[in-house]
């Protein structure tokens, strides 16, 4: 299936909320269906499915698109992987990809107004995570242009192309790279330098506990990891018993 190719997810914090009401809506279709009556396979699907879905719900008061930064996933880990995912193997997916790179702008300032939307909310990721994610937008922004992993694909041989359209395919991509997409790396690390890391959770707030929201936060978590209904502290009891 490749009607989506040339799309990125919207990550806007709209967007946050209209996949909570589709959630929520797969979530009143699916509970009153009668377990008793599915058979084998189909019932522990069903058990899996709703289950999974409270847990979504439950864990919407965690809010991670307003604050959480991690050095496995932002816009550095998360562009760069684009380019091996997505295999370009005809000037059609060649114009596919080039559609992506041209909304990964646009992706990255989401994010930052999501982070700004969390910072009106007292919402800030651990200050550790934050100077990671600092580090290496910082490395990514230092490095040749010519050596960013988002331009892999202006390396591979395509032969069957024909020289005019791989000329104008390599010639786009680095167009769109150079001004649209290192300029917007640039607006997501300032926004990390001059309005997050200053205000990000020293290290005696680390956890997810000190957040707004954080106990019910941290509770939702343990039940999604678990299945289990344990507060923070029988999970910390349980886990000083096995010490000892």
């Amino acid at each position: 299936v490749h009607r989506f190719d040339d799309r990125i997810a919207d990550e806007s914090y709209a967007a946050v909320l209209r996949r909570r009401k589709a959630t929520r809506a797969l979530l009143e279709r699916a509970q009153p269906i009668d377990a008793k009556r599915l058979q084998g396979a189909d019932r522990v699907s069903h058990g899996l499915f709703v289950e999974q879905l409270r847990n979504d719900v439950a864990s919407e008061v965690c809010e991670f698109a307003l604050w959480s930064l991690s050095p496995r996933s932002n816009p550095v880990t998360q562009w760069n992987q684009l380019p091996e995912d997505h295999e370009v193997d005809t000037a059609k997916r060649g114009e596919a990809l080039l559609a992506r790179y041209r909304a990964i702008p646009g992706a990255i300032d989401q994010e930052i107004e999501n982070l700004r939307l969390g910072a009106k909310r007292g919402l800030y990721a651990n200050a550790h995570s934050a100077r990671l994610v600092v580090e290496m937008v910082d490395k990514q922004l230092a490095q040749p242009l010519a050596d960013w992993p988002l331009l892999a694909p202006t390396k591979a041989e395509r032969a069957s192309w024909g020289a005019a359209a791989r000329r104008r395919f390599d010639e786009q991509l680095r167009s769109v790279v150079d001004t649209k997409i290192r300029p917007a790396l640039r607006r997501y690390l300032d926004t990390l330098e001059t309005e997050i890391v200053p205000k990000a959770r020293g290290a005696d707030a680390e956890g997810i506990g000190a957040l707004p929201g954080g106990k019910a936060c941290y509770t939702a978590l343990i039940r999604s990891h678990t299945t289990r209904a344990l507060t923070p502290q029988q999970v910390h009891h349980n886990g000083l018993r096995e010490e000892h």
